[in-house]
């Protein structure tokens, strides 16, 4: 079959100089061997995912969304890289410096559905040594000699205390070892979506809520699975998490009080929530206070708020979502409750404080802290889904009623 190959490069811009002078020698080869060259230069530092996961984690980011955007609109069918075998090591060594779990041991992988890997059965020095016979000229990244980069100082430092023989040998190990990985993770993620299926108790974009009942083996190889399963939906990254997050997790688990949290890597929070854990998204729940009229219908963080003006009915019908209050033609305030916060609870002539009342509510802790109250000028006259205030209370006289629907896109208690 007839076989259409291209050259794809990314430049990202950060060695000056000599980074251009790369693109420059990719085009010139692609064009000696009469090959379509795609070439992309980009400032690397200016990309708002750097300070969260870091330099070469942001540039594999974005080259491969480069590779792929071409792939698919210039209609390639598979992406061919040249990682090596010593990559494939420098990889595995790396992720088990980071604490890896299983799948980090799995390394790089051979081929995919759009990626292909042919010569990760060879050293990079076997590489070169071909490409010296051939006497094919290349150019070498200064930037891999930056013993800044642990990647590099494996590479210079400890893969240089062996000989070529025992880089062989340990190359050869750890792609069947990568091979066994995989099948075993494999055979995880298909016993975790049972698991999945039975212990998450609810999920959205950016949050996700586990039952994890007393007595359970929480970091079992199946209970680790389901834990990186939350934390990649959190944070959209393929990894998971490594031993030292784990014994966090396992802290939060066994001595946490409900409320407390942990910090994960890429803007991930773990909040115990009783006999339950949310891997939340930073700053996913936060909002402001905010005017709302009748005839509104919106979201607003994690809840949906409708108000529409209705005629007093004979029966009113209110449930923990719903809510009748005499009409205000000026609006009324929805704001995330604040310390010192109280209100006059319907049927009551004291006022209660609306920290206790939530306490009371078993509000989850991580929804606690943006929980909304309605107010009605400087008066808290509901707190959703909880309680109304003595002003909800309609009387003989009142004509016009605003009936109030505010619904949870997530679960607020146990």
């Amino acid at each position: 079959p007839e076989l259409t190959l291209g050259v794809i490069h990314l430049n990202h811009g950060l060695r000056g100089k000599k980074s251009d002078e790369d693109a420059r020698f990719v085009q010139k080869l692609s064009e000696s061997l009469n090959l379509t060259c795609f070439s992309r230069k980009i400032n690397l530092h200016l990309d708002p995912q750097l300070p969260k996961i870091g330099l070469e984690a942001t540039a594999r980011k974005l080259r491969y969304e480069y590779f792929n955007s071409v792939r698919v609109t210039e209609k390639y069918d598979v992406i061919t890289t040249a990682h090596t075998g010593s990559d494939f090591i420098e990889t595995v060594l790396l992720n088990l410096l980071r604490g890896t779990g299983i799948s980090g041991l799995r390394g790089i992988d051979a081929e995919s559905a759009t990626h292909v890997r042919p010569i990760l059965a060879y050293t990079r020095p076997q590489i070169e040594d071909v490409a010296l016979k051939l006497g094919l000229v290349y150019r070498t990244d200064a930037s891999n000699a930056d013993w800044r980069f642990t990647r590099n100082r494996i590479r210079e430092g400890w893969l240089k205390l062996l000989n070529p023989l025992e880089i062989q040998t340990l190359l050869r190990e750890m792609l069947e070892l990568g091979r066994v990985a995989d099948d075993v993770v494999k055979l995880m993620e298909e016993s975790c979506k049972k698991l999945e299926k039975q212990q998450v108790k609810a999920i959205n974009p950016g949050k996700i809520l586990l039952d994890i009942p007393r007595g359970t083996g929480y970091f079992s190889a199946l209970w680790k699975a389901l834990f990186d399963k939350a934390f990649q939906h959190v944070t959209g990254i393929k990894t998971g998490l490594s031993e030292r997050h784990y014994r966090s997790l396992k802290w939060l688990l066994e001595t946490g009080q409900s409320g407390q949290q942990i910090r994960l890597p890429n803007d991930c929070s773990v909040i115990r929530e009783r006999s339950r854990l949310c891997f939340v998204k930073a700053g996913l729940d936060e909002w402001q206070s905010t005017v709302i009229q009748s005839g509104e219908d919106r979201t607003i963080s994690f809840f949906q708020v409708k108000l529409e003006s209705v005629r007093t009915p004979e029966t009113l019908f209110t449930d923990k979502r719903t809510q009748y209050l005499p009409d205000a033609a000026e609006g009324w305030l929805l704001r995330p409750w604040e310390s010192g916060d109280r209100i006059k609870l319907f049927g009551h002539s004291k006022f209660a404080k609306v920290s206790d009342i939530l306490q009371a509510a078993k509000v989850a802790p991580h929804l606690k802290k943006w929980w909304p109250v309605m107010l009605h000028g400087d008066e808290i006259v509901w707190i959703p889904g909880i309680v109304p205030s003595e002003f909800a209370r309609i009387k003989a006289n009142t004509s016009s009623l605003v009936r109030v629907e505010i619904v949870l896109n997530f679960e607020s208690a146990e």
